[in-house]
């Protein structure tokens, strides 16, 4: 079985930031959705996973922006999985324009059992027969982030909206993406140019929670803390500058 997905889409305004670049946020969700599109098609779909009583896991995201295309440009984006190990895989994802590299990334993913809330083995529920690539991109490892925010400023308290949860019950992926980048101003984004960013997520969060975001400065960027309300840390992300 052919083990990649390959398609092309247009950059539509509903994905597009103020400058008509394609957003950030964007980039993460339509990766994501390159993921959930070529698992049904190896049939390891979010039905097929139920029927064993499992669901997918995002651990962490690395994305390397090289170009980010603009309103109404049409790109090619390609997602595959590597061989899986025990519990966890990576699963690489590259947007391209006109046979030139945009951008980049890979997730670290796992299957989790939801009524045992235990790892399950890859082996006990990946699909036979599956072929896969040997070439990877984003090949830098994912960035070892802090999950100590104490001395962190304090940008903006967060209550989780109904439009913010997924099928799973909790706070979706890309929604504390969309939260950080929130907490920002059209004029404070539009002055960042992004070269690499990191998600590490920590921790479930839900409805009606609030959530405390931090901000700590470093050399070449800045870290993210989205906290809950026992300090503990529900996502750390880490933004990398040009």
């Amino acid at each position: 079985m052919e083990n990649f997905l390959k398609k092309t889409q247009k950059v539509f305004t509903s994905t597009c930031d103020s400058e008509g670049n394609i957003s950030i946020p964007s980039v993460f969700s339509i990766f994501m959705d390159l993921a959930t599109e070529h698992g049904t098609e190896i049939k390891m779909g979010a039905d097929d996973l139920m029927k064993k009583k499992c669901i997918w896991l995002t651990s962490k995201t690395k994305i390397i922006f090289h170009k980010l295309p603009k309103f109404m440009d049409e790109v090619e984006l390609e997602t595959w999985p590597e061989k899986p190990g025990n519990v966890r895989c990576n699963r690489y994802y590259t947007l391209s324009m006109d046979k030139e590299l945009y951008i980049e990334g890979k997730s670290e993913w796992a299957i989790i059992n939801y009524e045992t809330q235990k790892l399950t083995k890859l082996s006990e529920v990946y699909t036979e027969g599956l072929t896969h690539r040997e070439d990877k991109v984003c090949t830098e490892p994912f960035a070892r982030l802090s999950t100590n925010y104490e001395e962190a400023k304090v940008l903006e308290h967060y209550k989780i909206r109904s439009t913010d949860i997924d099928t799973s019950h909790h706070m979706n992926n890309v929604a504390y993406v969309k939260m950080i980048f929130g907490a920002f101003s059209t004029a404070e984004l539009n002055k960042m140019s992004f070269k690499e960013i990191d998600v590490l997520f920590k921790s479930q969060s839900f409805e009606g929670e609030t959530l405390t975001i931090c901000k700590k400065e470093i050399e070449n960027g800045f870290d993210i803390g989205v906290l809950h309300n026992d300090g503990s840390v529900a996502v750390s992300a880490r933004f990398i500058l040009n």
